[in-house]
């Protein structure tokens, strides 16, 4: 697996000037099912759907936390995972360095969203995302439809 917290350090460093980019780091998993449609859940508040996954936490072993996200939002057990995409986004909130997550799932049977977060999930085509904003970002539309587009 890729040391994909060293690429991050390089791909931050390129975008730093003097004063050094102080960026959250998001993990998001990538799952399709046998149609080759994308898993996106939607939010509870907001309403927006999402991609399983959530920020990294100070301190926090990165593939614990990923595995941990997964699990927790979706009850699905991965079983293996690699990197196939990185943005870098801003909001008035903070700058989230994202990384997308290519995700292999024991079993799709065992889907099922965390109610305190999500209020429901759904499998999305290629041609469902047309127009669509992902979690609030427009940076993730075009990063998941050209993932899809690779499958």
């Amino acid at each position: 697996m890729l040391d994909y917290l060293g690429f991050s350090r390089r791909a931050i460093r390129n975008k730093m000037t003097n004063n050094h980019l102080l960026a959250t780091i998001g993990q998001y998993a990538l799952i399709l099912n046998p149609k080759k449609e994308i898993l996106l859940l939607q939010r509870v508040r907001s309403k927006l759907w999402s991609l399983p996954g959530g920020r990294l936490n100070q301190g926090e072993d990165w593939e614990k936390a990923f595995i941990r996200e997964v699990k927790e939002e979706t009850s699905l057990e991965t079983t293996g995972f690699s990197p196939v995409a990185v943005a870098l986004v801003k909001d008035p909130y903070q700058t989230k360095y994202c990384v997308f997550f290519e995700v292999c799932v024991r079993s799709l049977i065992d889907l099922k969203v965390n109610n305190q977060e999500h209020i429901n999930y759904r499998w999305f085509a290629i041609s469902d995302l047309h127009g669509m904003i992902i979690d609030s970002y427009p940076q993730f539309t075009p990063t998941i439809t050209e993932y899809l587009k690779s499958k």
